[in-house]
């Protein structure tokens, strides 16, 4: 589906200027310019199923300064300084409320990737066709993107996915086409081979095992045979009182850190400012992975474990240390 009525967003930003008046015997300190940017949405695509919805949303992004201080306005003392092409990857699973989203970055002037943003929250609604905040939002950012890129997305869409700014007509044509691409077989044939992907497995924690509250978990994976991850997904629950599991938060890691020896360990510790969901506090707990780039994979089989109090004198052995190994037979020892 495509949308051609774009959405402009011109974010400025008053930055310190010297403009208060100086003594004569002093020199008076140079005007700086105001930041201001400019943040476009062009294409908009859905996908959506019974258990999913997909959507890649292309726009432009730019920086600059506006030297406006006196008169009437001049469009031409705008001076834009860098212009990106970007492209978000976003979804919206119904049952779960989770919601990821990634954008890529390339930078026109220089032809290249200028970096990625990815971002994982729990949203009531679907952001990209309803309104409405999201929770537990986490933000990750690779590669050099320009610093006040992130600022300038908050500004714009706090609270929600950044590509989800949508203007009225495109959020009325993404509502419209909805019910009729439903079906998982309704897709293009290149949307119906991104889901054929095998899922990656969940290393650690391993099954029945437990750990402290209070202290890091670490998270680690085993990518699908034969692929080469870039990134993955990472669904973090928690057991309620009526035996059902909740969502607790979505969490961003690299292959790189899920991969290796001592996995994601950016949750389950009490640190000073942690929020809530990023804790680990007793009771039944479980993790499951999902491959989201280059290709997106099915969610892998959820491994149960258990947090204890942070004072518990014992834990049970953990599966994911190496077994003992056993005994020697007595009886087959020779006696010299």
């Amino acid at each position: 589906m495509r949308s051609r009525v774009p959405v402009v967003l011109a974010l400025s930003i008053l930055l310190p200027t010297a403009m208060a008046a100086q003594p004569a015997a002093q020199p008076v300190s140079p005007v700086v310019g105001q930041h201001v940017s400019k943040l476009e949405i062009h294409d908009v695509k859905g996908f959506h199923s019974s258990v999913e919805s997909r959507y890649t949303i292309t726009g432009t992004y730019a920086i600059g300064s506006d030297w406006n201080y006196e008169g009437p306005y001049d469009p031409n003392k705008v001076k834009w300084s860098a212009s990106y092409d970007w492209k978000a990857e976003g979804r919206y699973e119904p049952r779960t409320k989770a919601t990821t989203e990634k954008v890529d970055l390339y930078s026109i002037d220089a032809r290249s990737h200028a970096g990625s943003l990815i971002s994982s929250m729990v949203c009531n609604r679907d952001p990209w066709r309803e309104a409405g905040q999201c929770q537990y939002v986490v933000t990750q950012t690779t590669g050099n993107p320009p610093v006040a890129l992130l600022h300038d997305l908050n500004a714009a869409a706090r609270g929600v996915p950044f590509s989800s700014i949508l203007n009225p007509s495109q959020r009325a044509a993404l509502n419209q086409e909805y019910p009729t691409r439903f079906l998982v077989g309704d897709r293009p044939p290149q949307q119906r081979e991104q889901f054929a992907v095998n899922a990656p497995r969940v290393a650690a924690p391993a099954p029945g095992s437990q750990y402290r509250a209070q202290s890091p978990l670490a998270i680690r994976l085993t990518p699908p045979s034969g692929t080469k991850p870039q990134s993955y997904l990472l669904r973090v629950e928690k057991k309620n009182a009526a035996g059902g599991w909740e969502l607790v938060t979505n969490l961003p890691a690299s292959a790189s850190e899920a991969e290796s020896a001592t996995g994601y360990t950016g949750f389950g510790a009490h640190k000073p400012g942690t929020p809530a969901n990023m804790q680990a506090t007793p009771g039944a707990w479980r993790v499951s992975a999902q491959v989201t780039s280059p290709t997106p994979s099915k969610w892998s089989t959820p491994n149960e474990f258990t947090v204890v109090a942070a004072d518990s004198p014992r834990l049970m052995t953990d599966p994911v240390q190496p077994a003992r190994r056993p005994a020697a037979d007595a009886s087959r020892l020779k006696v010299r």
